[in-house]
C-alpha cells in the first residue's frame, strides 16, 4: 500500500475527470448537443471552479468575510411566487442557513439563541433535504408554470430515494433579456446587462453606476470575498454562464434553474456543474433547461445530479474506436487538492487497504477551515472521483473486460499507467456503445476488443452503467437517449446506490449548505 500512498502526481491526474460545467472556452463535439446533459465527463472547468482572486484564500475561516444578516428576507417582487401553502415552507428566517450561521459568528452576531439553533440544525446529518428552487424565465412568452409542474414532480420523483426534495420557492420572468441562449459561449460587459441586472436586484434605478454599487453590495451581504467583488467593473466582459451563476450568488439560499428558450440552439437540453469547494467564490452552480415539451423531464434530474457533484460515467471520443482508453491525455482538471493528498484522505478515511465503509461526513457550522473543513473537502471529492469513478472502469484480464473488485487495485493500475478503460463511451460514427435492444427490451453495452455483448445481467456492468437487470439505466450516462426522444420513459433510468450516496455528501459542501433546508 506504500506505493498507492506515494503516488506519483502526474500519473494520478488520469483519474480526476470532473463533471459537467461551463463550456465558455470549451470544444463543442457533436455529441454535446445530446438532450440529456451538456457534455461528457472531463471536457470542460466547473462554473464554480473559474478563478476568482479569492479562490484559494482562507476564506472559511470564521472572521474573514461579510456578515449575512438575520433579516435577509427579501419580499417577493409581483412577478414572484412562493411555494404552495400545502407545502408546509416555514418562513425563511425561522430556517437559518449553515452559512448565515458561519457568518453570524464571523461578524461576532451570534445570539444564545441563534448559536443553540445553529447546534440543533447544522452539526449533523439532516434526515431529509427539502430545498426551494428559484425559477428564472428568460422569455416572457414562454409559459413556463405548466412546465415547471412537471418537472418539479420529475425531480421529485427520481430524487425521493435520495431522501431530497425540491419546492418552488421563488419565480421571476425577465423582460426583454438580454441574454437568450446561454450555451453559445458569448460574452457581455456588465453594463450592457444593467437592466437583466436590475431585474434579479427587484431594483427600481436604471443606472448602471448603481446597479453594480448595488449588486457588489449583495454579493458582500451574501458573504463573497471582497476580492472578487472589487473585481467587478462596468466594461469587463462576462459570459452568459458566469453571469447568471453570480446572480443566483446574491440569492444563496436558492437553487436557480434557468429556463432557456435556446441552449446551445436548439441542441442542447441542460448544462449544469457541481460545488466548488470555497463558499466565498463571486459565483454558484446553476441550471440551465431549455424549456420546451420536446425536452424530456429526466434532462433536469440528470442536471441536478451533476449539481450535487455527480459525473458522467462515459467518455467522449474524437473517433471510433473498440475501447475507450484513459490517459493521461485525457482532459483532466486541477483541483483544490493534490493527488497525493486525496488519497491520503481515502486511506484516512477508508483504512490502509482503502476497503472501509463510506461515511457520510457532516461539517458542523463552526469548524475549522484549517482541519475539519479541509479534511472534508479532499475527502468528498476523493470519494467522487475514485471511489465512485472506479465502477466506471475495467481492465483487461487475460483478454477478458473485468471490472475492478478493489479500490486499491483501480488506483496501482492507475498509478502503473497499466492500460485502463471505460465501459461506456461515446464515438462519432458509432454513437453510444450501449443501447437499448428493441428485440430483448432491455439495455445492453458492447464491449472489449473483440467486442463481445454485455446486458445487465453481468457484474461487468450491473449496479453502475446498467440496471435491474437491463431494465434501467444510469440517469448520468446518456445510454437513454439511444431510444430516441419519443420512446423513452421516464422509470428507465434512476440514480445507482452509490451515486445516492455521493449526492448526500456533496449536499455537506460548504457551497451546499448555502442551500436552505425547508425540512429542518
Amino acid at each position: 500500500m506504500n506505493a498507492v500512498r506515494n503516488a506519483s502526481i502526474s500519473l494520478l491526474l488520469v483519474v480526476f475527470m470532473a463533471g459537467c460545467g461551463d463550456t465558455a472556452d470549451a470544444p463543442n463535439p457533436s455529441t454535446d448537443t445530446l438532450e440529456a446533459g451538456d457534455v461528457s465527463r472531463g471536457d470542460i472547468p466547473r462554473i464554480e471552479d473559474t478563478t476568482s482572486p479569492d479562490e484559494t484564500s482562507p476564506v472559511l475561516d470564521a472572521g474573514e468575510d461579510a456578515f449575512l444578516p438575520e433579516t435577509d428576507t427579501e419580499q417577493p417582487a409581483p412577478d414572484t411566487v412562493i411555494s404552495d401553502p400545502d407545502t408546509n415552507t416555514p418562513p425563511e428566517s425561522e430556517i437559518p442557513t449553515w452559512w448565515e450561521c458561519r457568518q453570524s459568528a464571523a461578524k461576532q452576531a451570534m445570539t444564545a439563541e441563534l448559536k443553540s439553533t445553529c447546534n440543533d440544525l447544522h452539526k449533523t446529518n439532516p434526515v431529509e433535504r427539502k430545498y426551494g428552487i428559484r425559477w428564472v424565465v428568460l422569455d416572457e412568452k414562454t409559459d413556463a408554470d405548466p412546465w415547471i409542474e412537471s418537472r418539479l414532480a420529475a425531480l421529485n420523483s427520481y430524487f425521493e430515494a435520495a431522501d431530497i426534495s425540491f419546492v418552488t420557492s421563488s419565480k421571476i420572468t425577465l423582460q426583454k433579456s438580454i441574454i437568450v441562449d446561454p450555451g453559445v459561449g458569448l460574452k457581455f460587459p456588465w453594463e450592457v446587462l444593467s437592466m437583466d441586472t436590475a431585474q434579479h436586484l427587484l431594483s427600481a434605478t436604471s443606472s448602471p453606476e448603481e446597479l453594480l454599487n448595488e449588486l457588489k453590495q449583495a454579493l458582500s451581504d451574501a458573504g463573497v470575498a471582497p476580492g472578487a467583488i472589487k473585481n467587478l467593473e462596468l466594461d469587463k466582459e462576462v459570459t452568459a454562464k458566469a453571469y447568471f451563476s453570480t446572480m443566483a450568488r446574491i440569492r444563496p439560499a436558492e437553487i436557480h434553474v434557468i429556463l432557456t428558450p435556446l441552449l446551445n440552439g436548439t441542441k442542447g437540453g441542460g448544462l449544469s456543474s457541481g460545488p466548488a469547494s470555497n463558499p466565498a467564490n463571486p459565483r454558484v452552480s446553476v441550471l440551465f433547461v431549455r424549456a420546451g415539451q420536446e425536452v424530456s423531464p429526466l434532462v433536469i434530474a440528470h442536471e441536478m445530479g451533476h449539481f450535487f457533484g455527480l459525473i458522467h460515467p462515459h467518455a467522449q471520443l474524437e473517433k471510433a474506436a473498440a475501447e475507450a482508453v484513459a490517459t493521461l491525455e485525457t482532459a483532466i482538471h486541477p483541483k483544490s487538492h493534490t493527488p497525493n493528498e486525496l488519497i491520503e484522505a481515502l486511506g484516512s478515511a477508508l483504512g490502509q487497504e482503502l476497503d472501509g465503509p463510506f461515511e457520510l461526513k457532516y461539517p458542523a457550522w463552526n469548524a475549522k477551515s484549517s482541519t475539519t473543513l479541509k479534511s472534508f473537502d479532499q475527502y468528498r471529492i476523493a470519494m467522487n472521483e475514485f471511489w465512485l469513478g472506479k465502477d466506471y472502469f475495467y481492465r483487461n484480464l487475460e483478454g477478458v473486460p473485468s471490472g475492478y473488485e478493489t479500490l486499491s487495485k483501480f488506483i496501482i493500475d492507475l498509478q502503473s499507467n497499466s492500460p485502463v478503460f471505460y465501459k461506456n463511451f461515446i464515438a462519432p460514427g458509432m454513437g453510444n456503445n450501449c443501447s437499448w435492444n428493441t428485440d430483448a427490451e432491455d439495455f445492453s453495452c458492447d464491449i472489449g476488443d473483440p467486442t463481445g455483448s454485455y446486458s445487465g445481467s453481468d457484474p461487468l456492468v450491473d449496479g453502475s452503467i446498467l440496471l435491474d437487470a437491463s431494465k434501467r439505466v444510469n440517469i448520468m450516462s446518456y445510454i437513454a437517449k439511444t431510444m430516441g426522444k419519443n420512446s423513452i420513459k421516464e422509470n428507465m433510468v434512476r440514480f445507482t446506490e452509490k451515486g445516492i450516496q455521493v449526492m448526500k455528501l456533496h449536499a455537506n459542501t460548504p457551497s451546499r449548505l448555502m442551500l436552505r433546508n425547508h425540512a429542518l
